[in-house]
């Protein structure tokens, strides 16, 4: 209910409701009132991230956030853009200065750029007929970093290295702390992970405590995932997870 038009594309809930509302509290009809909804055909999604504004009126929905060096977009559109490398200069907010590396595969629909100025890292766009598979934090984390040009393919592929590291999407916004960090500390307190013991070791979900349920359901779905079933017969076993 708190999303504008400013954060994503038709994102303002309260739009779809109607003018009627209880005469003594004011309160709207949110969960009474009827809508109509259709399915979007989008013929292209992408993934931006960039030190500057990026730019999203070219596209059909979009949902943009502020990251700590700068923005990361989601983007989609009803019909692909001409000039690939133009639509990209321009989301990216581009100056005529800045080194761009592209990949293009026609036949897939697969269009991938990544840009820099004076060798840092300064924004990418990857594009694809459906929901775009790269490591979304680990692209935003290396904004205006120095990138050696034997590295950058990885930024153009989307996906770190064996050595390098991925948080993972972020799950407490407070301490900027991801998925797999969360899965990797649960991992290593085994039976002793709890919801209270991962936030003394990452302090996730030691302030707002918004995210406690999330993670209490990835500690489940850690232990889950390590369950050693005995093979004398067949055994239930239930995770407990405390708070």
């Amino acid at each position: 209910m708190h999303w504008t038009d400013q954060h994503a594309s038709l994102a303002r809930i309260g739009a779809l409701i109607g003018a009627a509302a209880d005469p003594v509290s004011g309160q709207p009809e949110l969960k009474a009132a009827p809508v109509a909804a259709r399915r979007f055909d989008a013929a292209w999604h992408a993934f931006a991230a960039s030190n500057r504004e990026i730019a999203y009126a070219e596209a059909d929905y979009f949902a943009v956030a502020v990251v700590r060096s700068g923005w990361r977009t989601e983007l989609a559109g009803l019909a692909a853009p001409t000039d690939w490398t133009a639509f990209a200069r321009r989301t990216l907010a581009l100056g005529d200065d800045a080194d761009v590396v592209a990949y293009h595969d026609a036949a897939a629909g697969q269009h991938r750029f990544i840009a820099f100025h004076d060798d840092a890292f300064a924004g990418a766009l990857l594009a694809a007929p459906g929901p775009v598979a790269v490591a979304r934090s680990w692209i935003v984390e290396r904004l205006g970093e120095r990138v050696a040009p034997a590295e950058r393919l990885r930024l153009l592929v989307g996906w770190p290295g064996a050595e390098a590291r991925d948080r993972g999407p972020t799950v407490c916004a407070c301490f900027d702390v991801g998925r797999n960090e969360i899965l990797e500390a649960a991992a290593d307190l085994g039976e002793a992970a709890t919801v209270a013991a991962i936030g003394a070791r990452l302090k996730a979900g030691a302030n707002c405590g918004s995210c406690r349920g999330e993670i209490a359901k990835l500690i489940v779905s850690g232990a889950t995932r390590h369950m050693v079933i005995p093979c004398s017969g067949p055994k239930i076993v239930t995770p407990k997870v405390t708070d």
